[in-house]
């Protein structure tokens, strides 16, 4: 699944918005005002002139990508894969870290990054995280925590510096065109991941609906009735599987509580024996027993009129 991996999408989103800065930026002879509607969408901005919060998400996706160097890829199995997940070992991992860490943080394009950080709670956040790493049960383990402190950074970065409505939101030619309609069930912590699948998924005929983006101020009642009419609207369900959306309980493990919810409108939208459900699972292939999996496949291709298989 190195299609989907956060490398993988992460890179690619910084190519689509990096051509597009240039652009607005007139570096190719355009006009940034006639040419914005063709470049970009998003409900919030309009004349084309605001083009700082692009700035702020290539940095941001930067970031990670130079954190995940060498590191990810050594995680990344193929549902059909049998065998040890990575070879691995928690200290060379811990290594790795601080490398890329120490590289990302040299740069000056992250600048906001660094402004973040010298918040001592930020510090002492990224410590408390080393030290889990330090202490996890294996490299597997020491991934997800890594996992984790980029999910806790990556969401406070978005709430200091990108407070923009994503509503809509798109690059270019990417989804233009006829749609499969896909609700994405998912773990709020995984909102940098969850944007840059959106863009990729535009790109192969899929409207990923995700909640944060398409409505981003809704109250608790008011979330529910539009995540039951997104549900019902769905032609098919992606759900999400990372460290944030399952928990271990008790020898298994349970699906958090909104993507149960969401699971559980689908079936009876579109009933229990529907084969229109689907999820995506990069990492781990040793996975501890969860019924509420049943019925829903791993996603494996998806075609050419954007529906999944």
């Amino acid at each position: 699944m190195n299609e989907f991996s956060r490398l993988s999408l992460y890179n690619q989103l910084i190519v689509d918005l990096e051509s597009v800065t240039q652009k607005l930026n007139g570096e190719m002879g355009l006009h940034a005002y006639d040419m914005h509607e063709d470049l970009l969408t998003s409900e919030q901005i309009k004349d084309g002139t605001d083009s700082e919060y692009l700035y702020r998400l290539i940095e941001l996706f930067k970031f990670n990508v130079k954190i995940l160097e060498d590191i990810e890829p050594r995680f990344i199995f193929n549902e059909d894969s049998v065998g040890s997940v990575t070879d691995l070992s928690k200290h060379e991992l811990m290594e790795l870290y601080h490398r890329n860490l120490g590289n990302a943080l040299s740069e000056d394009t992250n600048k906001h990054f660094l402004e973040l950080l010298e918040e001592t709670k930020h510090y002492d956040l990224i410590n408390k995280y080393e030290n889990d790493i330090a202490n996890s049960k294996g490299a597997k383990n020491a991934f997800n925590t890594l996992l984790r402190l980029l999910a806790e950074l990556n969401n406070t970065y978005f709430k200091k510096f990108i407070t923009y409505n994503f509503s809509n939101f798109r690059i270019g030619e990417h989804g233009k065109g006829d749609m499969n309609f896909v609700f994405l069930s998912h773990a709020y912590d995984d909102k940098a991941y969850t944007f840059a699948l959106y863009n990729y998924m535009l790109t192969k005929r899929v409207f990923l609906y995700i909640d944060w983006m398409q409505n981003p101020l809704l109250d608790g009642k008011a979330v529910k009735s539009s995540l039951v009419q997104a549900i019902d609207r769905s032609e098919q369900l992606l759900f999400l599987r990372s460290p944030h959306s399952e928990l271990r309980i008790g020898g298994g493990s349970m699906i958090r509580g909104w993507c149960s919810w969401e699971l559980g409108v689908f079936y009876c939208s579109h009933g229990r024996c529907s084969n229109e459900k689907f999820y995506l699972n990069i990492y781990s292939q040793n996975r501890l027993p969860n019924k509420q999996m049943e019925g829903i496949e791993p996603l494996r291709s998806i075609n050419s009129n954007g529906r999944l298989c």
